[in-house]
């Protein structure tokens, strides 16, 4: 994971404000523990509107979407006959859904809606660190999340 995006969607509590020197210090910290070598950057982005200008096309990570287990993004049986090296170089992109999920209007925008069919309910914080876990499995070494989380509740 390169960088871990905070913005507000429609559906945010507004009151919560990142407290981002902290969340850096917490980065250094936990990157030292687990022998990261680059630290991920962090970002706070207007809204939803700025990540999609910034960003461009992306999966989603929310209720509703078609189950994770066969996404091409981490079934390689299912990708297309690239080689394993342009798959690696490939930057997949994936906003996890705030607690509540995304507006009607926002999931309008997505490329592609994934989900967890298991009946579990990740808070944001965990989905990323199943769907950065997931890419590290499946040898994706550019995982970026353009916009990992909304900020439903105090993030630090």
């Amino acid at each position: 994971m390169e960088r871990i995006s905070f913005f507000y969607a429609q559906f945010s509590q507004r009151q919560f404000l990142p407290n981002l020197p902290r969340m850096h210090k917490i980065l250094i910290n936990s990157s030292q523990q687990c022998g990261r070598t680059q630290l991920m950057s962090l970002e706070l982005l207007r809204d939803f509107d700025e990540v999609c200008e910034r960003y461009g096309t992306f999966y989603a990570f929310d209720f509703g979407g078609e189950d994770i287990g066969s996404c091409p993004l981490f079934t390689p049986h299912l990708q297309s006959h690239q080689s394993q090296e342009s798959q690696c170089a490939t930057s997949w992109r994936i906003m996890v859904g705030p607690e509540g999920g995304f507006s009607q209007q926002e999931r309008e925008q997505f490329s592609h809606i994934i989900s967890l069919h298991h009946g579990l309910i990740l808070r944001s914080e965990s989905a990323s660190v199943f769907l950065a876990s997931l890419a590290q499995l499946h040898g994706h070494s550019r995982f970026t999340t353009p916009a990992s989380s909304s900020l439903d509740k105090e993030q630090a």
